[in-house]
């Protein structure tokens, strides 16, 4: 799992924040799958609870990966 961060210009002063792994599951060793759809969930609630505890940082969104 990682956590990406991005600043971006438009518009102005806006960030962008993306986790992987986005898909609900992935494949590792010898093709045993593994469901990442739990793991996922809580880091993006720790990561939305710390950026909503900011103060400064305003209209927090979250949009779907296709």
């Amino acid at each position: 799992m990682w956590i990406g961060c991005g600043h971006q210009h438009e518009p102005e002063d806006s960030f962008l924040v993306f986790l992987e792994p986005s898909k609900p599951e992935i494949r590792r060793w010898w093709f045993k799958r593994v469901r990442t759809v739990e793991d996922v969930e809580r880091l993006a609630d720790a990561v939305g609870a710390v950026l909503k505890s900011d103060p400064g940082i305003r209209d927090l969104r979250w949009e779907e990966v296709a």
